[in-house]
């Protein structure tokens, strides 16, 4: 039998779908791309600041971050911050109290970039953008009438139900239900329309 002319409306929602989804993917992967960016200059930055020279500020940065044992902490407090403190005069302390809230600023920023990969983030945005190209095949697969994209979307569309469905059982995710049905009604639709059929024979 011909292929039909002009594809099946149901199918055009279909490949919209698969469309969109590419247009996520990308947008995703080049917004990960960019944190990765800012993180990997924000720790070169932050990591300049730490390394500037402030005896003091190193020492309450030391005591406010906690330390390895208590005497360790015992030794700052008794040899070095209070021989320092004594002898600083009132600018020297509102100095030191620059450098403190300095520290207090920069140390959890300090943290949280490092809690955070710039390589880590970079691998799940070439990760997304693969995903991205390859909803941008399946769709425009679909729509061209490669049969072989029907299979490949029937049987991605399977598995995410028989993952999700485990999923939604154990965390009641409300998502969860939105993409059982999504993908139910997409593997449906290709193995039972006739309209479907007919297009990719």
């Amino acid at each position: 039998m011909a292929q039909s002319p002009v594809a099946p409306f149901g199918l055009k929602l279909v490949t919209s779908f698969y469309f969109f989804l590419f247009a996520v993917f990308v947008f995703l992967s080049f917004f990960l791309f960019l944190i990765a960016d800012s993180v990997s200059l924000g720790q070169s930055a932050i990591g300049g600041v730490m390394a500037a020279e402030n005896p003091l500020g190193d020492k309450l940065y030391y005591l406010v971050n906690g330390s390895d044992s208590q005497s360790d902490i015992s030794g700052v407090l008794k040899d070095d911050l209070s021989g320092d403190i004594k002898s600083l005069g009132r600018d020297a302390l509102k100095s030191a109290g620059e450098d403190l809230g300095r520290e207090l600023v920069v140390a959890p920023a300090v943290s949280y970039l490092n809690s955070l990969s710039s390589v880590a983030l970079g691998f799940v945005g070439v990760l997304s953008l693969l995903f991205g190209l390859l909803n941008f095949l399946l769709g425009f697969g679909l729509v061209s009438g490669w049969g072989w994209s029907r299979i490949l979307v029937i049987i991605f569309s399977v598995i995410i139900i028989l993952i999700e469905i485990p999923l939604f059982i154990v965390g009641m995710r409300w998502s969860g239900s939105f993409i059982i049905i999504v993908n139910a009604l997409i593997a449906g639709y290709l193995i039972f329309s006739g309209g479907v059929k007919e297009w990719f024979e």
